[in-house]
Order: C-alpha cells, then sequence, then structure tokens
C-alpha cells in the first residue's frame, strides 16, 4: 500500500459523530468556561448549552 491509497482510505472511513455542548447544571460555563454554582439552559442553533449568568445576560 502506498501513501496515496493510505489517505484515500482515511478519506472514505466513516466519522463518527461528536456531541457538542453540556448539561451540567454546576460547574464550567459551556461558553466561556468559567466555574458557577448555578448554570441556566441556552439553545444555540441546534446546541444546547449551560451558561453562566454572565453569558445569560450577554445572550439576552
Amino acid at each position: 500500500m502506498n501513501k496515496r491509497e493510505q489517505y484515500l482510505k482515511l478519506l472514505r472511513e466513516e466519522v463518527p459523530p461528536v456531541k457538542l455542548g453540556n448539561k451540567n447544571k454546576t460547574g464550567k460555563c459551556g461558553m466561556c468556561g468559567v466555574n458557577a454554582n448555578k448554570l441556566y439552559p441556552q439553545k444555540v442553533g441546534r446546541v444546547d448549552f449551560m451558561i453562566c449568568q454572565r453569558c445569560k445576560s450577554i445572550m439576552d
């Protein structure tokens, strides 16, 4: 197998789906990464994020 065939094999392989967003109630904000005691749900497109109060005020 030469390098070209190896690259073509990699390009044809199925890519596993990636999970986006977070659903945790406390911990890190999904947008800014700051640790927060309370997080609020926010939907951006089809992705659900849990964001802190500061990011929530910016989004509203």
